[in-house]
């Protein structure tokens, strides 16, 4: 198992078995409050097949999507580092690193690579203030603009047979889990509660979404819920769910309850949408632990 570190100097990712980011020595993390930024940075994520990593880079002032290819299976670090700094050992870089989008004006971010490796799905304010969601083949440079709307969408997710984008709008007044069906370009609304719900993650076989909610009393907590219409289910206490390959645990983050509220990585079994017990696997005493993902 490896972490995403964020160094005083240096921001990489990793894409092992479990992957996350460690916040900056000595910071004190505390639970996130209030509604999100409409353009939060993203994590460096892998594609299924481990060959493609989408990545936001965090050194420029007009960010931009780009896609690390790996040149070989092992590859497993990306680094960026901000102008005049040093990146600190031992990195290994990526063998290319090819630019997908151009934007001259506003921002790409929240980048997905497909299950095929084929398409990003991203959100961009290129055309209005307000995020709308864009896709665009990896070898080419044509962008479509998936949704159109006052509103904002951010945080997409191909779902696993690349048919559908989970995503989180905030059209209907607060934050909720939406899925645009890329063949109908029809969009059904997943989540309706007055309490803000983001970070959509797919089951491995299509049917769940894991999602995190803000409750009334502050606090981040996990859910999920069937696409088929089944009811939510209240999973624990946690932030940035991410569906294991094999459909039977969550990886998130969850604040501990004293020493700074810093961010450990915690997974929690399901059997059936129903949760075990969580357990704690990775903590470090002066860093946040945060936004694991799985390889």
């Amino acid at each position: 198992m490896h972490m995403h570190r964020l160094h005083k100097h240096t921001r990489f990712a990793a894409a092992a078995t479990l992957v996350g980011l460690a916040g900056m020595a000595g910071c004190r993390t505390a639970e996130p409050t209030g509604s999100p930024e409409p353009a939060p940075p993203a994590a460096a994520r892998p594609a299924e097949q481990g060959r493609h990593v989408a990545v936001q880079p965090a050194d420029s002032g007009r960010a931009v999507v780009r896609a690390a290819v790996a040149g070989d299976p092992d590859l497993a670090l990306f680094g960026s580092n901000p102008p005049g700094q040093l990146l600190a050992p031992p990195l290994r870089p990526v063998v290319s690193l090819q630019q997908q989008t151009f934007s001259q004006v506003g921002r790409d971010f929240d980048p997905d690579v497909d299950p095929a490796g084929e398409r990003i799905v991203f959100a961009s304010t290129r055309h209005s203030p307000a995020p709308n969601l864009y896709m665009q083949n990896t070898s080419g440079r044509a962008v479509t603009q998936l949704t159109s709307d006052p509103a904002s969408e951010v945080q997409p997710q191909f779902s696993p047979d690349g048919r559908r984008v989970a995503f989180a709008s905030d059209r209907a007044g607060q934050w909720d889990i939406y899925v645009l069906d890329l063949q109908t370009r029809t969009t059904a609304q997943i989540t309706d509660n007055p309490a803000d719900e983001l970070t959509p993650s797919w089951s491995p076989d299509g049917t769940w979404l894991a999602y995190s909610r803000l409750s009334p009393e502050n606090q981040w907590e996990l859910w999920i819920v069937a696409l088929d219409g089944g009811a939510e289910r209240f999973i624990g206490p946690g932030l940035l769910p991410r569906w294991a390959p094999d459909g039977k645990r969550l990886a998130f983050q969850r604040p501990r309850q004293r020493d700074g509220m810093l961010f450990g990585i915690w997974t929690v079994t399901l059997d059936g949408g129903e949760p075990g017990w969580p357990a704690e696997v990775a903590a470090e005493p002066d860093a946040a632990l945060i936004a694991p993902t799985w390889s």
